[in-house]
């Protein structure tokens, strides 16, 4: 009579553990990846549109873009900018000229980009170009 509870037991921890991992899943700890509010308000937005949300540090005031690594479009704060090499691959281009550079996870291929509010071109990551 063992059998049945063993099994029974398994199954039950089997399920657990699937609940778990699907929650942890869908709700990222702190820290991990941009805040929900960051990543609606630049649904069907461009790529270098103005952008704004109230996130839990307050108002927070940026342009979506598509962070390293993503493929959708999040509201990156103005304080960081754009990394120094995707500036330097628009000098002295035209807005949507092809541009290149070393990001951090290799080599990223896009587009030159006047980002709302900003100053110059900015080489804005291709869709989908991780």
């Amino acid at each position: 009579m063992r059998a049945p509870t063993i099994t029974l037991t398994i199954t039950a921890f089997t399920t657990l553990t699937q609940l778990l991992l699907a929650e942890a899943a869908a709700n990222p700890p702190p820290g991990q990846g941009p805040p929900q509010e960051a990543s609606a308000i630049c649904e069907g937005a461009s790529v270098g549109a103005s952008c704004s949300f109230t996130g839990p540090r307050g108002q927070i005031e940026g342009t979506c873009m598509a962070p390293q690594g993503g493929s959708e479009l999040v509201c990156v704060p103005a304080r960081r900018g754009p990394p120094s090499g995707a500036v330097d691959a628009c000098a002295g281009a035209e807005a949507g000229a092809a541009c290149s550079f070393a990001g951090p996870g290799g080599n990223v291929e896009g587009t030159c980009i006047a980002p709302e509010g900003g100053q110059g071109l900015v080489c804005a990551p291709a869709e989908g170009a991780r």
